[in-house]
């Protein structure tokens, strides 16, 4: 479980990077909708997931402990969640990425 979470730890750190170093490039303004717009929209939906994942196995690590309303990984399981539905759901960026898929 340890090699899973860190591996899924990495691909979300890594496309976060990568996708950060290509906004930088961007002109002034070159933002918005296109190929950025899609490739943010794929990040945020890969690290939400991601997130969920490391999230969950580690409630599996701590066994019946990690259900505890007072423990720590308890609480970043239900803050985890925000991930995935703030700043647009799951679907929505889904949308975005199909849209541009199919341009």
């Amino acid at each position: 479980m340890l090699a899973d979470m860190y591996t899924d730890l990495e691909l979300m750190r890594s496309l976060t990077y990568q996708l950060l170093k290509e906004i930088k490039d961007l002109e002034q303004g070159g933002g918005g909708r296109g190929e950025i717009h899609m490739r943010s929209a794929a990040a945020a939906l890969h690290a939400g997931r991601a997130c969920m994942r490391i999230l969950d196995q580690g409630v599996q690590i701590h066994g019946g402990m990690g259900f505890m309303w007072e423990s720590e990984i308890n609480r970043l399981y239900r803050t985890g969640k925000i991930l995935e539905i703030g700043a647009g759901t799951n679907e929505v960026r889904k949308l975005i990425i199909a849209g541009e898929l199919l341009k």
